[in-house]
């Protein structure tokens, strides 16, 4: 059985995978205006999705400067802890179902669905065919 990942691109996480999708509504603030087709969120993720954006923000405050690949050892080892931290808050918190109705199993190829992005990071669930 394949294995479903949410992930940042400082954490990757698992779950099991599911093999149904139902229909996913389109945030109506995106539609139209050019920018990325993003689902509406469950509150779980979208509870995620905000905390991770903080936890960005609050870092590039701290150190003056912009999470890139020139961020200093010490700036990546207490982003890449946080997100870590709120990754394990989502999955023990007992919401760690929330993001399977975006899971759409294919036995053939690699599969990534963005749930949301920001300036910092992309949120995505991926997954491996077979």
């Amino acid at each position: 059985m394949s294995r479903a990942h949410i992930s940042t691109r400082a954490c990757l996480s698992s779950c099991d995978a599911v093999p149904a999708v139902p229909e996913r509504p389109i945030s109506p603030a995106t539609f139209g205006t050019g920018a990325p087709l993003l689902p509406q969120l469950p509150p779980e993720l979208a509870a995620l999705s905000n905390k991770l954006k903080l936890a960005f923000r609050q870092e590039r405050e701290l150190t003056g400067r912009p999470i890139d690949y020139q961020q200093a050892p010490d700036s990546f080892n207490r982003l890449d802890a946080s997100v870590r931290a709120l990754f394990s808050e989502y999955f023990a918190g007992g919401s760690a179902k929330a993001h399977q109705q975006f899971v759409l199993f294919n036995q053939h190829h690699y599969v990534r669905h963005l749930l949301d992005a920001s300036e910092d990071f992309e949120l995505m669930v991926s997954w491996g065919g077979g």
